[in-house]
């Protein structure tokens, strides 16, 4: 290396992800019907941790890693009113703290290991607790985002809970509930906006715009195209 000296500068890899300032970061937890598929980690800790939480089907929307790692603030959306459905003569209720505690711990856990495979660090006891400290009293008032969270677990109630009950078919049920789960997400896209409440009033906002943007459409090989953002929010 003696012989590059003063040509070849070394600089460390950063090891925080890139965030901006003014995203709110929304994001929630939603009941997944496919296991998780832990043989694609092969670090045997990482594999223990995940098969810890395996049987859990709560997953979060988007997989905010980067915010949870840096110790950054995000808006969790939750429903306003205790989320329940009638089922012949019975009532499934989802129990939100339960059901919260158990999409924070696989997140936290998801966030270890993505740090760890992309910057051989781990996250801080710190970080974690600053995330979580500035996150859990923040309420972002998405109303449409929250509508769509809302039927996103009523449709797992009606559907998945509903077969189990009546000893259906889980797998057309599951199809079913994918479905239903990818409609509701077309059309919000093709709606564009949602409805935010700022200041005590209701107000459209876009949720996206198009930007263009580098894709991989073949391998090592990348394209230009119009790409779908979404807008950020300014929580600040």
């Amino acid at each position: 290396m003696s012989n590059y000296s003063g040509v070849l500068e070394l600089s460390p890899k950063p090891r925080t992800y890139k965030t901006f300032k003014y995203d709110a970061s929304p994001f929630f937890f939603y009941i997944d019907v496919l296991p998780l598929d832990v043989s694609q980690y092969d670090i045997p800790h990482h594999v223990e941790m995940l098969e810890s939480v395996q049987s859990s089907p709560i997953m979060p929307l988007p997989l905010r890693v980067d915010r949870v790692f840096n110790g950054k603030s995000t808006i969790l959306i939750r429903p306003r009113e205790p989320v329940s459905f009638s089922i012949d003569e019975y009532l499934a209720v989802i129990d939100p703290q339960q059901f919260i505690q158990s999409g924070i711990t696989k997140l936290l856990y998801f966030t270890e290991v993505r740090a760890s495979r992309e910057f051989v660090s781990s996250l801080t006891l710190e970080n974690a607790r600053e995330w979580w400290n500035s996150t859990k009293n923040l309420y972002g008032k998405l109303r449409s985002l929250e509508e769509d969270f809302v039927a996103f677990l009523k449709a797992y109630l009606h559907i998945m809970v509903k077969a189990k009950v009546n000893n259906e078919d889980l797998i057309s049920a599951a199809t079913k509930y994918c479905e239903l789960i990818r409609d509701v997400c077309n059309q919000r896209i093709q709606e564009k906006y949602i409805i935010v409440e700022m200041k005590e009033k209701e107000k459209l906002v876009d949720l996206y715009e198009m930007k263009e943007g580098k894709v991989f459409e073949q391998r090592f090989r990348r394209t230009k195209r119009e790409i779908l953002n979404p807008t950020f929010v300014d929580i600040e």
